[in-house]
Formats: C-alpha cells, sequence, structure tokens
C-alpha cells in the first residue's frame, strides 16, 4: 500500500508541475494526437462469488515520445483491486504513435478513458 500511496502522491505531483510548467504548456499543443497501434486485452482473474464489481472502470494513462505507456493511473476503481492491477497490466503494453506536436515533434500526452469490461459469466 505504501508503493500505492507514493505512485498516487508522484503522479499528483507530476500533474501539478505539469500544469504550472511553461514548457509543457507549449507540448499541450498537438496537431496529431496519439492513435492506438496495439491493444491487449487484459487477462481477468477470477472473481469470488459475492463480490461486486462495476461495469465499467476509468482510467488515465501517459504516453511517451515513442508511444510506450508508461505509467497507469486508477481514476475510477471497478471495486475489485485484482481486476483492476489486470487492466493496469494489459495497459501498459499498449502501444500507440506519439502525439505530433505544432513544432512537427513527437510529444508526451496523457489519455483518461472509461474501460467497460467484460461481462461475468
Amino acid at each position: 500500500m505504501k508503493l500505492l500511496n507514493r505512485f498516487i502522491l508522484a503522479t499528483a505531483a507530476l500533474a501539478v508541475v505539469s500544469v504550472y510548467t511553461p514548457a509543457n504548456m507549449e507540448a499541450a499543443e498537438v496537431v496529431s494526437p496519439p492513435k492506438e497501434v496495439s491493444i491487449v486485452k487484459p487477462v481477468m482473474p477470477a472473481i469470488p462469488e459475492g463480490s461486486v464489481v462495476a461495469d465499467t472502470m476509468r482510467i488515465r494513462f501517459l504516453i511517451d515520445k515513442d508511444g510506450d505507456v508508461k505509467s497507469v493511473f486508477v481514476e475510477q476503481s471497478s471495486g475489485y483491486s485484482a481486476v483492476d492491477e489486470a487492466v493496469k497490466a494489459a495497459v501498459k503494453q499498449w502501444k500507440f504513435t506519439p502525439a505530433i506536436g505544432k513544432d512537427k515533434k513527437p510529444k508526451e500526452s496523457i489519455i483518461g478513458m472509461t474501460i467497460t469490461l467484460p461481462v461475468r459469466k
């Protein structure tokens, strides 16, 4: 849990620094957003009977200048940590084309999305 807290604090600090750094303000101006190249589906864990798991969860992730996902943050949990971790592990394997800025150079970008979880049987 301490590692998760450090990750959350580091992510929050990065977000604050990113918002208030003038150089990153320019980087936010992109002419071409990132596009998916490959998407890996999560390997869903067994969910114990009686567990409550939401149909969706919300994540935010950083795509670097090479199109690799570098960090994943769960904004709204599924309600079951093993599912959240499976989704995070899959997203870290995703590949994108990087965002392209007005200067025609690749830029880091942050994407937020809602993930619809597979229907439990």
